[in-house]
């Protein structure tokens, strides 16, 4: 009888993972109403709210989707040791005196 033992304890284990299985589904499915949910809050302007449901965006909100410039880079502005054809660098401009 010791196969049906081995049977009952291989039953047993897949309804383990049958229960974890569901368990998880259940999570995931929690998580991604969360993330829906802080999505919308996301998107939706300040102080918009139910009253105004496809009427035109908030200010903020085009603000909030343009992209910030990098600040410039004062070694690629043309400085002395800059490389490229505005500075010394590598592949031109003048070099540092001294080395001649």
């Amino acid at each position: 009888m010791a196969g049906s033992s081995s049977l009952e304890a291989v039953r047993r284990k897949i309804r383990s993972l049958q229960e974890q299985a569901d368990a998880a589904e259940e999570r995931a499915g929690s998580l991604q109403r969360e993330l829906d949910h802080e999505r919308k809050l996301r998107e939706t302007p300040p102080g918009a709210g139910a009253s105004s449901p496809g009427g035109p965006a908030a200010p903020g909100k085009a603000l909030l989707e343009a992209p910030v410039p990098d600040p410039p880079n004062p070694r690629l502005q043309g400085s002395p040791g800059a490389p490229g054809p505005a500075g010394g660098g590598l592949w031109g401009g003048a070099r540092p005196s001294g080395r001649e």
